[in-house]
């Protein structure tokens, strides 16, 4: 198998390289989508494979089969080291090439936060994510994958329309493949919580999830790499997730057994919010 390995990216390059395509879509393409201007490529020197054209480094090689050496151990994304040194596929370096002063540029995987945690899970998981449920007339509100969470922790913020729909968000993201092995926490709350605000999230867990009711497992696939299985799990490919469903019963009465958010702009009066608001800096605030 021909393979090149192209050093020196620029950050949109990078991110869009993280992207998980979907079938028949080049990741070219998304690249330049990005970028919003095509993406120049050219060819290898030794095989028919093209690498952008801007690149610092391109190291062209083959791998052949059957032949394995032990790689590692490395660290990983998950932040910890999850498995003991493994046979792994060898490149056999044919040919590199670079232009004058290259820039080396690389990602170390450890502890988040790095550009994987930024780039794949915080950025092209939240959007895959989002328009699978999208697609499935899901009323998403907005969908985060922290980038601390190494890609196994999803918050969905929903409109709620019906009960038990944290389960169908939650079989929704496990059918996916990113879903499969991944995203084993899932956190469902209501529109009235930013997903993307920690400090609004950790609330409504704290605040909203019945620790008797509103939360549910189920098994599924495992992630090879995860700290939290034993090596018989990860071995077998054996997994489960978790479901917090942080947002109200629809059975109860809005007016005498939902709590009411305490907040500025739930709480007090329009006339006083904007008040408040027009006279903020004459009050000596920012």
């Amino acid at each position: 198998m021909p393979v090149a390995y192209y050093v020196g990216a620029d950050v949109l390059t990078f991110v869009g390289a993280a992207f998980r395509a979907p079938w028949g879509i080049w990741e070219a393409e998304l690249i330049g989508g990005l970028r919003q201007e095509p993406l120049e490529l050219v060819k290898c020197e030794t095989n028919n494979l093209y690498v952008p054209a801007d690149a610092d480094i391109v190291i062209e090689g083959v791998i052949r089969p059957g032949e394995l050496w032990d790689e590692g151990p490395f660290g990983e994304y998950t932040g910890f080291r999850s498995s003991p040194r493994h046979p792994r596929p060898v490149l056999r370096v044919e040919c590199i090439t670079w232009r004058d002063n290259p820039i080396t540029m690389m990602s170390n995987m450890g502890m988040p936060v790095d550009e994987s945690h930024v780039c794949s899970f915080g950025i092209a998981a939240s959007v895959a994510f989002r328009k699978v449920l999208e697609a499935n007339r899901i009323p998403i509100t907005g969908v985060y994958v922290p980038p601390e969470g190494c890609c196994w922790i999803v918050i969905v913020a929903t409109k709620k329309p019906y009960e038990n729909i944290a389960a169908h968000i939650a079989s929704i993201i496990a059918s996916q493949p990113l879903g499969q092995i991944n995203a084993s926490k899932i956190i469902v709350v209501d529109d009235t919580v930013d997903p993307f605000n920690m400090t609004e999230v950790i609330h409504a867990i704290g605040a909203k999830l019945h620790p008797l009711k509103n939360i549910f497992t189920f098994p599924c696939m495992g992630n090879s790499l995860a700290p939290y299985l034993s090596l018989e799990e990860r071995t077998h490919g054996k997994g489960g997730k978790v479901v917090l469903d942080c947002t109200w019963p629809l059975e109860w009465d809005p007016e005498i057994e939902k709590p009411v958010k305490s907040a500025f702009n739930t709480i007090y009066p329009e006339e006083m919010q904007k008040k408040v608001i027009e006279n903020w800096q004459k009050y000596g605030y920012k």
